[in-house]
């Protein structure tokens, strides 16, 4: 099993957002904005004075090799930053203890079975999605419900060919500037807590329902960010958190789920972000799934109401 720092990476910056599989490079893709990347620069007078430096980019956790070369700015700019940041620093995935920890989290109290935390529908469903895999039901029954979502998100990326260690985040670790700091805006833990409070019926249910769907939203969704597209990502993304076929209840679900993993974190990152950039001269690069970095409740959108400045890097350059 991959260390379950993987499985809480493609859930929670939106497990439709980082299953990725399409059937050709990125390089073969057409791109209404050839220009464009995922990377933003962030200015504001402080910055300025004290010569701080601070940039964004919009990450997809699992890939393949031939997402590299990056563009040139976001190459040259994360081999400049003094200080690398994450959503979690991903060397943590490699602490043994921390995983077993996380994995025990994710298992239902003794005495208790999933048949007693899920609805007879979750549990119907979640029947036919592993006949369709081929894996016992057995084999879950005492898994709390996020984390069978984790699993059954890891089985789609490895099924479609795609691996956390070709990911955004364990590229630039792999390739960092020796002597670069890393930093993280989140914890693992607090990430798995966040995942332990949310209503496990309706998360599993939820899941489930859209779990058939992924790949042909995945292509789209990957096609837009390789290409920087950012009002097409977005439009994707939201169309992953809502449908025509919904009923009040499940839009209400939807709504709460996206409150729950996008809002409030977005509210908390911006909130590090602004007190680790607060004083200094250093350069900082900082690295979040692109879902949190677009949309009026995105970190550039609260960014923006804090009087910070924020502008799109072309691939060309500033």
């Amino acid at each position: 099993m991959k260390p379950l720092q993987i499985y809480i990476r493609c859930l929670l910056a939106l497990s439709l957002f980082l299953s990725l599989g399409f059937p050709v490079s990125l390089q073969a893709q057409q791109c209404r904005t050839p220009d464009s990347t995922m990377l933003w620069e962030v200015t504001s007078p402080s910055l300025a004075t004290r010569g701080a430096k601070v940039h964004l980019f919009g990450s997809v956790h699992v890939g393949k090799p031939d997402f590299y070369p990056l563009d040139e700015p976001v190459e040259r700019l994360f081999r400049e930053a003094d200080k690398l940041v994450f959503e979690v620093d991903p060397t943590t995935a490699s602490d043994p203890q921390l995983a077993f920890r996380m994995q025990l989290q994710g298992m239902i109290p003794a005495g208790q079975t999933l048949d007693t935390v899920v609805s007879p529908r979750t549990l119907t469903d979640l029947r036919i999605v592993l006949d369709k895999l081929g894996i016992p039901m057995v084999n879950f029954l005492t898994m709390k419900p996020w984390m069978i979502t984790l699993m059954l998100t890891n089985l789609q990326v490895g099924a479609m060919g795609y691996d956390a260690n070709w990911g955004l985040e364990s590229w630039f670790v792999r390739n960092m500037t020796p002597g670069t700091s890393i930093m993280e805006l989140e914890s693992l833990q607090k990430q798995v807590d966040l995942l332990d409070a949310l209503d496990p019926d309706a998360f599993l249910g939820y899941s489930l329902r859209e779990f058939d769907a992924n790949e042909a939203l995945l292509n789209e969704l990957v096609h837009a960010w390789s290409c920087g597209d950012h009002e097409r990502l977005q439009t994707v993304l939201a169309s992953a958190e809502a449908s025509d076929d919904f009923t009040p209840a499940e839009e209400a679900l939807a709504e709460r789920l996206h409150e729950q993993l996008f809002t409030r974190r977005n509210e908390k990152m911006t909130e590090r972000i602004v007190a680790l950039t607060s004083s200094g001269a250093e350069s900082w690069f900082i690295v979040v799934g692109a879902g949190h970095l677009l949309g009026e409740d995105s970190i550039i959108g609260m960014l923006q109401k804090q009087g910070y400045i924020i502008h799109a890097v072309s691939s060309k350059g500033p």
